[in-house]
């Protein structure tokens, strides 16, 4: 069973409601070092009448992010369900392949991790201006923050390039099989 862990900003608990002491401190639990699992959401931004929200999860190793678009009536389990439906694309686009039915516990966490906020404070600042500012659609918005050059750890990466390394160094999934005989799907 994966364990995943994500860390849910004030912003992210107060939309849905979720009471602080309902998500359990970091401090009160041993942090994963699967690079993979852990990651932070956070409520990015929203339409003027309020009835579509824009959330943000971020990788805390790689700084891969995924916009995640939700109605203002979508619950918090929907918000979970689409973040891991994004998950999942991205390993499949990167040529992994999850188990048909992945077995997932999630983790909700509250917390400043230092190494993830100044990194992701820089993301958010990044997508609002392209959002807000000049009207980037999601896609575009997705590609810029992707491609954003960012320092950390003594040297610079963009996020889509340090999430490809990783999951190369130690990719969370078997390759996509591709031996055997495959044959066209017919109409």
């Amino acid at each position: 069973m994966e364990h995943f862990q994500i860390y849910l900003t004030r912003r992210a608990q107060q939309y849905f409601g979720i009471a602080s002491k309902d998500v359990r401190p970091d401090k009160e639990t041993e942090v994963t070092e699967t690079w993979h699992r852990l990651w932070r959401i956070d409520h990015l931004t929203c339409n003027a009448d309020e009835t579509q929200h824009l959330f943000l999860a971020t990788n805390a190793a790689s700084l891969y992010s995924f916009i995640i678009p939700l109605f203002a009536e979508e619950s918090f389990e929907r918000l979970i369900s689409l973040f891991y439906q994004h998950w999942f694309d991205a390993v499949l686009a990167n040529g992994l392949f999850p188990p048909a039915k992945p077995i997932t516990k999630t983790e909700y966490l509250r917390g400043r991790p230092a190494s993830l906020i100044g990194s992701m404070n820089m993301i958010v600042e990044h997508a609002l201006d392209k959002l807000h500012d000049r009207g980037a659609s999601v896609k575009l918005t997705h590609e810029s923050i992707r491609s954003l050059p960012i320092f950390r750890k003594d040297r610079w990466f963009a996020p889509s390039e340090e999430f490809t390394r990783l999951l190369k160094a130690a990719p969370p999934y078997p390759p996509f099989p591709l031996g055997g005989t495959m044959s066209p799907l017919v109409n």
